[in-house]
This record gives C-alpha cells, structure tokens and sequence, in this order.
C-alpha cells in the first residue's frame, strides 16, 4: 500500500493529461479504483484558483456549523429514556473522533468531486471495516 502511495505522491496527473486519460481515470473510479481520480482532482483543486476558493469558502462553512445529534422516533411511539441513551452514547462515540470537523470538511467536497470517502482507522491508524468493531 505504501509503495502505491509514494508512487501517486510523485506523480503529477495534469502532465500528459489527455481526454482519454480523464476518461481512464472517471471509469476506474467508477469500478472503485479511486487513487489515481482524487489525485486528479486534488491537484486541480489546489492549482485552480477559483476553484480552490470555492472548496475554501464551502468547508470554512460547514466546519463553523453547530451539530446535535436527533434519535428519530419509532411509528407510533415517543421518544423515550432509550433514545436519550442512544444520544448519550452517540456524542460520546463522536467525541472520541480526534479530526471529526476535517472529515465533515473532506465529505463536503462530494459537491465538487461526485463523490467523497472517509475510512475508519483505529488507534494505530489502520484501516478499520465497516461494521468492525475495536478489539480495545
């Protein structure tokens, strides 16, 4: 993994870019091969000025948001002493996230890309899988 890493890295995607580079780089994103296409549009985002100003103001705007947390209630039922548990549990679980606001920031910007991905690490920053849950 780290061995792709550096080559993307050292890797600028604007050189040589050719429509069919771009075409290349959309379908292999579309098969969930993602490095090459955030690459891309990384780079862009940080040497169009316009562009970056746009993602500046964007995630400036949703990092100064207040956020709460809202059990929806089941049919037909109030909420009860189980969903002030569930929201309890829910702040505590999202106040362990040491760059929260950053990940909020980074999903923003699936305005601009068409799509964006956080993944879960844990404490040692591996990669953790959906539903995995810490053996701490």
């Amino acid at each position: 993994m780290s061995r792709r890493k550096n080559f993307i890295e050292q890797t600028n995607p604007l050189r040589g870019l050719t429509p069919t580079a771009v075409v290349n780089y959309i379908e292999a994103g579309q098969r969930g091969e993602l490095p090459m296409l955030m690459w891309l549009y990384y780079i862009i985002e940080q040497s169009d000025p316009d562009l970056l100003a746009l993602v500046e103001r964007r995630t400036s705007a949703v990092c100064e948001m207040d956020w709460n947390i809202n059990v929806a209630p089941n049919a037909g039922e109030t909420q009860s002493a189980d969903a002030g548990l569930a929201k309890t549990d829910l702040r505590a679980a999202y106040d362990k996230i040491e760059n929260l606001q950053q990940a909020i920031a980074h999903l923003a910007l699936a305005s601009f890309r068409g799509f964006s991905i956080c993944q879960l690490q844990d404490a040692d920053g591996n990669p953790r899988l959906a539903g995995q849950r810490n053996a701490h």
